[in-house]
C-alpha cells in the first residue's frame, strides 16, 4: 500500500502526511476508504507480522523495535505525537497498519460458507465490547465467518479490535447491506437462519445447531429486526431461571455457541 510507505526514518511534525493518514484510521470512513486499519500492542503486532498482514510498523522512540519485525517496513515516532496513534491510556508504544481483508462475497463464501461450517450473524449490534468478544468467541467455538448487518459495530474499530484480540485477523468478516441480503448469502451457502430471541422460541438444547446455520444475535436493546426474524428459519432460546428475563447478548451468544459444539457427535 503506497499510502503507507514511509519516506522518513522518524515523524517529528504533527504535518507528516503518513502520520495524519494513519490518524485518520480512527475514524471508519478513512478505514473503509484507505482498506486499512490500525492495530495496537506487542501481541497484536506480532500477530499480524506473523499471519504476513502487517503493512507498516510505527513505535515510540522511546521504545527499541524487536528484531523479528525488521522485515516490515517501520518508522519512529517522536513520543509527544505517539499517543495519539493509540487508544488506550498506557500504550506499548507499538501500532502496526494491517490492510483490511476487501468486501468481497465469493471470497467470504469460498473461506467461510463451506458445508458443515457455522456463521455469526450481528444484526445492528453496537457495543463494540460486545462485537469484539463475540468475534473471539465465534472463533474459539469453531464458527468459520461473520456477517455483519449495516448499523452495527465496526469490526475494525479500536475498541472492537482490542476486544477481539488476534481473532479479527483471522476470521472472515463481511459487511451486508440489509435482511434480505443476509438471506440471500445464508441460501447461497445452503445454512438455516436461527434467530436468538429471549422468548418464544424452541429450547437450545432441543434445537438442531450442530452445523450449517447462521447464528443471528441482535441489537443490545431492541433485538433483531423484525424483517430477519421473519426471514428466519428457526428462533432458539436459553433456558432462564429466577427473575432474569434475558442475559447479555455476548453472553447468550457464546452460550449458544457452546451448545453448537456440545451437540457434534
Amino acid at each position: 500500500m503506497k499510502q503507507f510507505e514511509p519516506r522518513v526514518s522518524k515523524i517529528i511534525s504533527k504535518d507528516n502526511k503518513l502520520y495524519r493518514d494513519c490518524i485518520k484510521l480512527s475514524q471508519k470512513k478513512y478505514r473503509d476508504s484507505f482498506g486499512a486499519m490500525l492495530v495496537e500492542g506487542e501481541n497484536l503486532v506480532s500477530e499480524a507480522v506473523a499471519l504476513g498482514k502487517a503493512v507498516l510498523i510505527l513505535y515510540d522512540e522511546k521504545v527499541s523495535l524487536p528484531e523479528e519485525y525488521r522485515d516490515v517496513p517501520s518508522v519512529a515516532v517522536k513520543s509527544s505525537l505517539f499517543t495519539r496513534l493509540t487508544d488506550t491510556k498506557n500504550d506499548q508504544g507499538i501500532v502496526c497498519v494491517v490492510e483490511r481483508p476487501k468486501k468481497e462475497k465469493t471470497r467470504f463464501f469460498r473461506v467461510a460458507g463451506a458445508a458443515g461450517t457455522n456463521i455469526l450473524i450481528l444484526d445492528r449490534l453496537q457495543d463494540p465490547g460486545n462485537a469484539g468478544t463475540l468475534v473471539r468467541t465465534a472463533e474459539a467455538a469453531g464458527y468459520a465467518g461473520i456477517i455483519t448487518v449495516k448499523g452495527s459495530a465496526d469490526l475494525f474499530s479500536p475498541k472492537v479490535v482490542r476486544a477481539a484480540a488476534g481473532s479479527i485477523l483471522r476470521v472472515p468478516v463481511y459487511e451486508a447491506e440489509d435482511a434480505s441480503e443476509v438471506a440471500e448469502m445464508a441460501a447461497v451457502m445452503r445454512k438455516r437462519l436461527v434467530a436468538t430471541v429471549p422468548a418464544g422460541g424452541v429450547m437450545m438444547d432441543e434445537a438442531d445447531l450442530e452445523s450449517d446455520i447462521c447464528l443471528i444475535v441482535g441489537n443490545e436493546g431492541n433485538g433483531i429486526s423484525e424483517e430477519l426474524l421473519e426471514l428466519a428459519d428457526e428462533a432458539v432460546m436459553i433456558p432462564m431461571m429466577g427473575e432474569v428475563e434475558s442475559l447479555n447478548a455476548a453472553v447468550a451468544a457464546a452460550v449458544i455457541m457452546y451448545r453448537s459444539i456440545g451437540s457434534r457427535k
